[in-house]
């Protein structure tokens, strides 16, 4: 009988110590577990410090599409289609988005000419990657050897939307020449000598000397500071219609959409297009398309570098 009790007190020690025993190992774990806060969200209560958010994403890659396991938005009906970026493509994207809302018609039988055609279909679906990339290995059977595009082309590297723009436009021709002088009579640039003057003024200083008022115009900015070798971030005012004034008449031109380069150095950063299309704005930033008001792409305008105008 007193073995049997024994053998009783004894299990219960037991019971006692396995419990204090597992409590003092939870309280350990507990003890050492870390948890990781959560950053609060900036708060950006206007869209010019989202803009600068956005800018500051985009000093670091513009490789927005890579890697990104969020899928992108549908276009909204009537609008155009996104395209994937395929590795710092956004200045490509930028610059396809513009001519295929409003160069359609003049781009020639190409691989380009096939691009547009699926950037402008109805299907809401972004241009899948495959199909970026496509265009770019047609785009290399189209450029001679070693020369500026097919070295941009097949580069990962960012480029400049205007410079892209250009190389475009010397291989196909869709652009209609309409300035004398200069290398390049197709695209009214310069280098503003007043930031605080309206638009209309800023190309009555640069003084251009225009053989022909085509239908379209197209205007680059240069917002290169030339003694700091950094980038102009200033406003550019009454950019909704422009004046050219010449000796015989006047001549109205209506924006109809335009390029920002977001970022601290025209050497990085990130492109998007705004494009009219049906009398609505749109925002094509890569992949993604977004309506916007007329006010608020107006005002985005006053960011951009590169302009293209309607009569």
């Amino acid at each position: 009988m007193q073995f049997i009790d024994l053998a009783k007190r004894i299990i219960q020690s037991v019971g006692v110590i396995t419990s204090m025993l597992w409590m003092s190992e939870c309280a350990c774990n507990r003890s050492t577990v870390k948890t990781t806060p959560v950053p609060a969200e900036p708060s950006l209560s206007t869209e010019e410090e989202r803009d600068k958010a956005v800018s500051a994403e985009w000093s670091a890659t513009s490789t927005r599409d890579i890697n990104n396991n969020t899928p992108p938005s549908l276009a909204p009906e009537g609008g155009p289609r996104g395209i994937s970026n395929v590795g710092n493509t956004c200045y490509m994207n930028a610059v396809l988005q513009v001519i295929a809302a409003l160069y359609a018609d003049k781009v020639p039988d190409s691989p380009l000419q096939e691009m547009i055609a699926k950037i402008n279909a109805p299907e809401r679906e972004c241009i899948s990657s495959k199909e970026v990339d496509d265009l770019k290995k047609e785009l290399v059977k189209l450029s001679e050897k070693e020369s500026v595009l097919e070295k941009m082309i097949r580069s990962t590297e960012q480029h400049d939307a205007h410079e892209f723009f250009q190389l475009l436009n010397e291989k196909l021709l869709f652009l209609e020449q309409c300035i004398s002088g200069g290398v390049n009579g197709y695209v009214l640039e310069f280098h503003p000598t007043n930031w605080n003057n309206s638009f209309s003024d800023m190309i009555k200083e640069a003084n251009p000397t225009f053989i022909n008022f085509s239908d379209k115009l197209y205007v680059r900015i240069d917002r290169t500071d030339p003694q700091k070798s950094t980038k102009i971030d200033d406003n550019i005012t009454e950019t909704k219609t422009i004046t050219i004034k010449s000796d015989k008449n006047d001549t109205d031109y209506t924006l109809s959409g335009f390029i920002v380069h977001k970022g601290g150095s025209m050497q990085g950063g990130h492109y998007v297009a705004y494009v009219k299309k049906g009398g609505q704005w749109y925002l094509s930033d890569d992949s993604n398309v977004t309506r916007k008001e007329e006010t608020a792409a107006i005002k985005a305008s006053e960011k951009a570098y590169l302009f293209f105008y309607t009569k």
